[in-house]
């Protein structure tokens, strides 16, 4: 109860806290092991580093060389992340961008190419993000 406490008054969920004890049973006493309890709980909260989970739905594109500044500065300007980049006889970008945000970037690339591009759907995966 003292660590699920100290995560409630922080206001955290989906989180977990180990607190391992090598001494200090009934020496302690159960006052003594709450505030153990609590002080090594309420340490690793302010150390660490808090983050959210986030949908993103993971996108490819492949198109000329030409296209390649105006299709990346799109990317860029609406929070898509680039994973992947592969130059060949053409370029393929790899991205991920905001589940929300995904149909708006396939408008905006399919506007931009006068409908020659169309990103394609490849999966789904949870990113962490700071808060």
């Amino acid at each position: 109860m003292p660590v699920l406490n100290v995560l409630l008054k922080q206001n955290l969920t989906d989180a977990i806290i180990v607190v391992t004890r090598y001494f200090g049973g009934i020496l302690l006493g159960t006052g003594g092991l709450v505030r153990a309890y609590s002080a090594a709980a309420a340490l690793g909260v302010e150390e660490a580093i808090p983050v959210t989970v986030r949908l993103y739905i993971k996108g490819k594109m492949r198109f000329g060389y030409e296209r390649y500044g105006p299709i990346s500065a799109a990317l860029a300007a609406e929070g898509a992340i680039i994973d992947d980049t592969s130059f060949t006889d053409s370029v393929e970008v790899s991205f991920r961008i905001a589940e929300e945000e995904f149909q708006n970037i396939c408008n905006i690339i399919i506007n931009l190419t006068n409908g020659s591009i169309s990103p394609e759907k490849t999966g789904e995966e949870y990113f962490p993000e700071k808060i």
